[in-house]
């Protein structure tokens, strides 16, 4: 899997478009903007079988985010998505955000399987991870070498 994080002094998304299989949200959520202060907005990207990678991608994520106030969750899937592979994403992107809850993290999961519109005041650092069953490669870049 990978995982991309960027930290923003305020960022602000609102859910627009659901994919093909996206998670049911009520009328009212649609369309309305969430702001979050001070947070990391973390983005995994499933592959196949990586929910035995969830342990270790958690711990990543939380020593990468360093302290911050809220870890915003979100995921999608590497491949052209079937309903397995759909439900395989959702459900490994929800395992990680419970195993940082359970390490005492504040933890966001935006809607699986939206297109979000984002708002906001990045700073800048960002982050991209591959975990995998070997060793994980990490870099760290700034948001300037993002471009």
């Amino acid at each position: 899997m990978k995982i991309f994080g960027s930290a923003w002094r305020r960022l602000e998304y609102m859910p627009t478009v659901p994919g093909p299989e996206a998670v049911a949200l009520d009328r009212a959520t649609v369309g309305a903007p969430r702001t979050f202060f001070d947070c990391v907005l973390v983005h995994i990207v499933a592959e196949d079988d990586d929910r035995r990678l969830a342990a270790a991608a958690a711990r990543r994520v939380r020593d990468l985010a360093g302290d911050t106030g809220y870890l915003l969750v979100t995921g999608s899937c590497a491949a052209p998505s079937d309903g397995t592979r759909f439900r395989d994403g959702f459900g490994l992107v929800a395992e990680i955000a419970e195993r940082l809850e359970e390490h005492g993290e504040q933890v966001h999961l935006l809607p699986f399987g939206w297109m979000f519109e984002y708002e906001g005041e990045p700073l800048p650092v960002c982050w991209e991870e591959q975990v995998s069953a070997g060793a994980g490669a990490f870099r760290r870049r700034t948001a300037e070498a993002v471009g």
